[in-house]
C-alpha cells in the first residue's frame, strides 16, 4: 500500500513539475494583435537625411515616436541615457503600456557615434547595438510589470544616439 501512495505522489509532483518547465507558457507579450497595429518607434531627435523619418539625439532623455513623426507625431513613451561612470551607459527604453507594447520577438537596435550620423537611410538592424545579437559586453533586461521596460548596459558613452524598436501601437 505504502508504495502506491508513494508512486501517486510521485506522478503528482513529475505532472506539476512538467507542466511548470513546460515549452513557454509564459507569454511575455500579453497584448490582443487584433487592438494593436505595427510600427517603427525611434527617439525624437534630428532627422536623418533621406526619404526616412529616422532620428538621433544627443544624450539625456527623449520621447520614443511611434510611426512617421512627419503624419502625427505619437509618442508612446521615453527613452533616457545614464552614465554608468566608466566610459559607458545604460539606455532605458519605457513604453506607456496604454500606447503601445514592444513587438515579439524583441527589437531594439541601438546607434552611438561621436559625431552627427550623416547615413542618408539608416539600416538599424546594421546598428553596433542589437537586441537580438547583442556584442560583446553589452547586455539587456526586458521589464513586464505595469509598464514595458527595456535597459541596455554598457552601452559606449558618445555624443549621439539613434534607438529604433519594432512596437504595437494600440489602435
Amino acid at each position: 500500500m505504502m508504495k502506491k501512495i508513494l508512486a501517486t505522489l510521485f506522478a503528482g509532483a513529475l505532472l506539476v513539475v512538467g507542466t511548470a518547465g513546460g515549452a513557454s507558457a509564459y507569454d511575455p507579450y500579453p497584448v490582443d494583435p487584433e487592438n494593436y497595429t505595427a510600427e517603427t518607434g525611434w527617439g525624437a531627435g534630428c532627422g536623418f537625411t533621406g526619404a526616412n523619418w529616422a532620428m538621433y539625439f544627443t544624450d539625456g532623455c527623449t520621447k520614443i515616436i511611434a510611426g512617421n513623426p512627419k503624419k502625427s507625431e505619437n509618442n508612446v513613451g521615453s527613452i533616457e541615457i545614464k552614465p554608468n561612470g566608466d566610459g559607458t551607459v545604460t539606455v532605458v527604453v519605457d513604453l506607456n503600456e496604454a500606447k503601445a507594447a514592444f513587438a515579439d520577438p524583441l527589437k531594439l537596435h541601438i546607434l552611438y557615434s561621436d559625431t552627427a550620423p550623416t547615413v542618408k537611410n539608416p539600416a538599424p538592424g546594421q546598428f553596433p547595438i542589437n537586441v537580438e545579437k547583442l556584442v560583446e559586453g553589452v547586455d539587456y533586461k526586458f521589464y513586464d510589470n505595469v509598464w514595458q521596460r527595456v535597459e541596455v548596459y554598457n552601452v559606449p558613452e558618445s555624443n549621439y544616439y539613434a534607438v529604433h524598436a519594432d512596437l504595437l501601437v494600440k489602435n
